[in-house]
């Protein structure tokens, strides 16, 4: 029943996000109107997204083939959030060469592997994401150094969010958690603290990326006031209150190694930098291309799966179906959600996204 449960919990929150919010964002291609960057979701699900659970699957049973367990498999994914596109979101089925079956062995296996990877409710009850003990975060605190703190925190903080954010939607489009991964509040002895982990930025694919010298960088930042956050299962946040303006204290680790005050402000150029970059970049590129990218992307993310059964990360058969069609020209799927409250919506995304259906 628990499986069955969180399965409803998870369209539940994508319903909810869909009902509640409109499609933003840069136009990347305005002949056509789609509004998404740096390509439209539904597209890169249709060129290769969804075909890539099925290949994650066959993954995963050679890993539980070799004897490997579901907590061993989680520190292969690293972070839980990105597990849950792959492995609970079965993609528009209608595309999905996977059986219902193998789907729900796959969503099962998933779960399983989440609950590994995860402190307290899988559910995250009350907004609160926890991967991490209070107690782990307190010792990260201890060994730590504020590099920012009172007033001086507040407009770093807000060039942090915007650079850091903006280089994961780049990279990875829809699916943010291949990049980030949100996780707390943690309420310790010492105060409220909320973590933001950035990982796989470096990727091997974009020319402003490839110099990025830091392969894993933490954020810590403790809050105050009557500041309030949700994060759900798919790292969409929800804040009640100023989130820059509630921060007190701010602290950076990269690679595991607190930074220095003069590695701190170079880290800060440095984003800034790659922000402007990599948009630049992508800007320059076909709609195909930007599609290609995201992929490409996708695949390199995963790759401590393919790694541990031997196999490379990415194929350029992974591509065929992208270079042999044309872009679809249907109506953007989420069209169909507007002017709809959430019981309408949550039926239609039930219908088409539910991993036990």
């Amino acid at each position: 029943m628990e499986f069955e449960e969180f399965c409803d919990k998870i369209i539940e929150d994508i319903s909810k996000l869909s009902a509640e919010t409109k499609m933003v964002g840069l136009e990347a291609s305005p002949e056509l109107g789609w509004t998404s960057w740096p390509a439209e979701a539904w597209h890169v699900e249709y060129f290769g997204a969804t075909e890539q659970r099925r290949i994650i699957f066959e993954y995963l049973k050679k890993l539980i083939a070799k004897g490997m367990s579901f907590e061993e498999i989680g520190k292969l994914f690293v972070y839980p959030s990105r597990l849950l596109y792959l492995g609970l979101l079965p993609g528009r089925k209608s595309q999905n060469s996977m059986t219902k079956d193998k789907r729900r062995e796959l969503a099962k296996i998933s779960f399983e592997i989440y609950k590994t990877m995860k402190c307290g409710s899988a559910y995250n009850h009350n907004g609160q994401h926890k991967i991490l003990r209070n107690e782990d975060v307190l010792e990260i605190i201890d060994n730590g150094k504020v590099l920012r703190r009172g007033i001086n925190c507040k407009s770093i903080a807000k060039n942090i969010h915007l650079y850091a954010f903006a280089i994961v939607e780049n990279l990875y489009g829809y699916r943010r958690a291949n990049g980030c991964e949100i996780h707390g509040v943690y309420d310790t002895s010492r105060g409220k603290y909320l973590i933001i982990d950035l990982f796989d930025l470096n990727s091997p694919y974009l020319e402003s990326t490839k110099n990025l010298k830091y392969n894993k960088i933490r954020i810590i930042e403790k809050v105050s006031g009557g500041f309030e956050l949700s994060i759900d299962n798919f790292q969409h946040i929800g804040c009640k209150g100023n989130w820059p303006e509630s921060i007190d204290e701010i602290y950076c680790l990269a690679d595991g190694k607190n930074l220095t005050e003069e590695e701190f402000e170079k880290f800060l150029n440095d984003i800034s930098d790659m922000a402007v970059q990599t948009t630049a970049e992508i800007i320059k590129m076909s709609y195909k291309e930007r599609i290609e990218i995201l992929l490409k992307n996708l695949y390199f993310s995963f790759r401590g799966l393919s790694d541990a059964i031997g196999e490379v990360f990415f194929k350029d058969e992974f591509l065929d179906k992208l270079r042999k069609e044309n872009i679809p020209i249907d109506e953007n799927p989420a069209k169909r959600f507007e002017g709809l409250g959430f019981e309408e919506v949550y039926r239609i995304i039930r219908n088409k996204l539910h991993p036990l259906i």
